[in-house]
């Protein structure tokens, strides 16, 4: 975060505990100071840490327009300066990162995807639907209610400040408008905006305890300030830790000890490597290639070229990317499904996976439902499907009579 907070939050508003005033390149350039290259490679850095870090460039160019708009720089040595700086940004990261370089074609395609216009689980809305989200989920989990609070009085504080208004609130609001016109939502896509928010927040808290601190002492007020803003976070913290410790696939693995008899073919759509010491035969579902067993895959049976080329474009790895004509390598006594909840709230968006799970469900019946709950436990709604023996017997017929069909015909004249 370091790069980034460099890159990202070029602002002073007043001194650090050591009484000195904090300097980041592109406020030292309105300053007066020449620190384009530096903060090229602040800015390098923190684009080969996150991607959408480049947007913190902005900063550096704003603070350029800002020394030429209030006279103190020749429009032609800020266009000047601002070009070198746009010419350095790249360089410098790709010495930072030559694999950019070196493997551009996996770049470029990785980059395509997050271009996509829906994605399972975060698929997004128009730009006040996303805004929202943005807001009252990452946003509100990273600070909480009171450090949103915080981050809103400090923005108001800060209206008048001139770095503030040349750098932060610009390069701020560009990146924000920028995230919530995309089709789709990520959470960490919100990185960028957190050292900016920080920024705020800092301020409201150095102001409460600048006000707090000569009625109670400045120790007492700063400890009072700093509880009151960390406690929050710090239970919410606990309470998801509850919540990771007792995840949904756990409890579904308890529950297939229990129930399952050994011997059984259980197909696993979650990375359930508590279950492979288990006496069972496992399939795990992969694109084109149709169910595998887990087992061979992590013993390197299978290459990570076969891996790759059968993978595809798929963004998702389940049951319902599996090729239509390879579902019945998936035939199984019971299936651990994770996905299918998910696919269940976006039918329009993925028509063929969630019919493809609703054919699959058919064949069996649900036998076991583990739901998260907030504060004790976490993951994706978990369902354990038991099959009929007779879907079993019919994709072995499938399967055997596939094989039949793909082997080559014995040529004339040979004997045998």
């Amino acid at each position: 975060m370091l790069p980034a907070l460099a890159s990202m939050a070029p602002v002073k508003f007043g001194t650090n505990c050591a009484g000195k005033e904090p300097k980041w390149p592109s406020v030292d350039v309105m300053d007066g100071k020449p620190r384009e290259f530096r903060g090229a490679v602040w800015c390098a850095l923190a684009i080969a840490s996150k991607w959408p870090f480049a947007i913190g460039g902005l900063a550096m160019i704003a603070a350029l327009g800002w020394r030429w708009k209030s006279g103190r720089m020749p429009l032609t040595k800020a266009i000047r300066n601002s070009l070198m700086f746009v010419a350095l940004v790249p360089g410098l990261l790709v010495i930072i990162a030559p694999y950019l370089l070196i493997d551009h074609a996996t770049v470029l395609r990785d980059i395509g995807g997050e271009a996509q216009m829906r994605h399972l689980g975060a698929t997004g809305g128009g730009p006040l639907s996303n805004a929202w989200w943005y807001v009252s989920g990452p946003l509100a989990t990273a600070f909480g209610p009171i450090g949103l609070m915080l981050c809103v009085v400090g923005a108001w504080t800060l209206r008048r400040n001139t770095p503030a208004r040349v750098l932060l609130w610009p390069l701020m609001s560009v990146f924000f408008a920028v995230i919530i016109c995309q089709y789709l939502v990520w959470e960490r896509w919100i990185l960028p905006l957190l050292p900016l928010l920080a920024v705020f927040g800092g301020v409201t808290i150095v102001g409460a305890c600048r006000i707090a601190a000569p009625r109670i002492g400045a120790v007492p007020a700063t400890v009072l300030v700093l509880v009151g803003v960390c406690l929050p976070l710090l239970l919410a913290d606990a309470g998801a830790a509850r919540a990771r410790a007792n995840n949904t696939a756990q409890q579904a693995s308890a529950w297939a000890i229990n129930h399952i008899p050994p011997g059984s073919t259980i197909l696993v759509e979650h990375f359930g490597f508590d279950l492979l010491a288990r006496p069972w035969h496992l399939l795990f579902p992969f694109g084109e290639i149709g169910c595998v067993d887990p087992r061979h895959a992590l013993d390197g049976k299978i290459d990570h070229h076969t891996i790759a080329g059968r993978r595809g474009t798929r963004a998702n790895i389940d049951y319902g990317t599996v090729g239509a004509n390879r579902r019945s390598t998936c035939a199984a006594d019971y299936a651990i499904l994770t996905q299918f909840d998910r696919y269940s709230a976006e039918p329009k968006n993925f028509p063929k996976e969630y019919a493809a799970y609703l054919q699959l469900i058919k064949k069996g019946h649900i036998v076991a439902n583990f739901y998260p709950k907030e504060g004790i436990s976490g993951g994706r709604t978990v369902r354990i499907i038991k099959f009929h023996q007779l879907f079993k017997l019919f994709s072995a017929v499938v399967l055997l009579t596939m094989q039949r069909k793909s082997c080559p015909k014995r040529p004339s004249g040979f004997g045998g």
